[in-house]
C-alpha cells in the first residue's frame, strides 16, 4: 500500500501562500495513530517506517512541513525555511484536526524532533499521549567559536535580515552531503527518496532559520520540564565529524549531531524523560543497516507498550 497524499492550504506567510502535506498510511482497523514530523533537508518518505507503526496498530499520519519536501513552492519560497518555527505550529494543529484515532503519538526527527518538542513545551497539543525524539537538533553541533560567536551573531543578523544566506552548502561546500549520498540508492545505499526533495547539497541557510531554531533552543533549555507527556528520547552511541567522515562513519554514527549535547539537555525536556543510546546509530536511526534500526524500532514499540 503507497502513501496517500493530501495538501492543505494553509493562507498565508510571509512570503506568500503556504500549505503542508499529508502523508498517510491508515487501516481502519487501528484505533491509534502516530504523526510524524521529518528533519531539515528531507521529507516523508520512509515507507519502511509507516508500515512498522500499521503492523504494531498504529496509523501512520506524516506530514511534510511547509516549505519542504511535497509542500515547497518553488514560485515563491525558500526551500526549507522558517522564519519562526512556531509557523509550523499551525500544520502540526492541522495534523492533529485530521486524526480521528483516540490515541496519537507525536514523532520527530532532529529539527522535526526540535519542532516537535517546542510545539508541546509551548503548550499545544494536549491531545497527544507521547513524545518520540529521533535525535532531536537540540544544540548546535559546533567548536566554541561556532556556538559563542557565528551562531548567536547569525541569529542577531536574522532579526534584521531574515533571507541573508549565510552558509550555501552547493556554492561554499561544493560536496555532496555524505550522509544523503551513502544513503541512496543510486550511490550504493539502500534507500530511494526523491533528490528534489532531500538534496545531495544540502540547502541554503538563511540568517533568519539560524534565528528561528536557536530561538526554540533555547527556549527548551531556559523553559525546562515543560513537557508533561513521557517522552523517549533515542540517539546515536557515537558522533563523526561531518568534513571528513567515511563511509563507515557515515553508516555506523550520527554526523550531524553531537550526540553528548542531545545527552546533555534531553533530561531537562520534562518530568517523565526515557533515554536510549542506539548503538551503530546513523543521525536518523530508521535509516541506520540492520539489525540496527530493528533494534531501534522493537526499543520504541516496546516503550510505547509500557504508557
Amino acid at each position: 500500500m503507497a502513501f496517500n497524499i493530501t495538501h492543505k492550504d494553509m493562507g498565508r506567510a510571509f512570503d506568500g501562500p503556504v500549505k503542508c502535506t499529508f502523508v498517510d498510511k491508515l487501516s481502519a482497523a487501528n484505533s491509534k495513530a502516530v504523526i510524524y514530523l521529518h528533519g531539515y533537508n528531507d521529507y516523508v518518505f520512509n515507507e519502511e517506517m509507516a508500515d512498522k507503526f500499521l503492523a504494531r496498530g498504529y496509523n501512520f499520519r506524516g506530514l511534510d512541513l511547509r516549505r519542504h519536501g511535497r509542500s515547497w513552492e518553488p514560485m515563491h519560497q525558500s526551500f526549507n525555511h522558517f522564519r519562526d518555527l512556531k509557523e509550523a505550529f499551525e500544520d502540526i494543529d492541522a495534523a492533529l484536526e485530521r486524526a480521528d484515532e483516540p490515541e496519537v503519538h507525536l514523532l520527530g526527527h532532529s529539527t522535526g524532533g526540535l519542532i516537535a518538542a517546542y510545539y508541546l513545551n509551548c503548550g499545544r497539543g494536549k491531545r497527544f499521549k507521547t513524545l518520540i525524539l529521533n535525535s532531536i537538533f537540540i544544540d548546535w553541533n559546533s567548536n566554541w567559536a561556532g556556538e559563542n560567536i557565528a551562531v548567536p551573531l547569525g541569529s542577531l543578523i536574522g532579526r534584521a535580515l531574515p533571507e541573508l544566506t549565510l552558509q550555501d552548502g552547493q556554492l561554499l561546500i561544493k560536496a555532496v552531503d555524505p550522509l544523503v549520498y551513502h544513503l541512496h540508492k543510486n550511490y550504493g545505499g539502500e534507500w530511494d527518496f526523491d533528490l528534489g526533495m532531500k538534496r545531495l547539497h544540502e540547502p541554503p541557510k538563511y540568517a533568519g532559520w539560524i534565528r528561528a531554531i536557536s530561538l526554540a533552543q533555547d527556549r527548551l533549555k531556559e523553559h525546562k520540564k515543560y513537557i508533561k507527556v513521557p517522552i523517549l528520547s533515542m540517539y546515536s552511541d557515537g558522533t563523526r565529524s561531518k568534513i571528513n567522515a567515511t563511509k563507515e562513519d557515515t553508516l555506523s554514527s550520527d554526523i550531524i549531531l553531537d550526540v553528548r549535547d542531545i545527552d546533555e539537555f534531553s533530561s531537562g525536556l520534562g518530568d517523565q524523560v526515557s533515554e536510549v543510546e542506539i548503538a551503530g546509530g546513523v543521525h536518523d536511526l530508521f535509516l541506520s543497516p540492520e539489525p540496527i534500526r530493528t533494534y531501534a524500532y522493537e526499543y520504541m514499540f516496546d516503550w510505547l507498550e509500557d504508557k
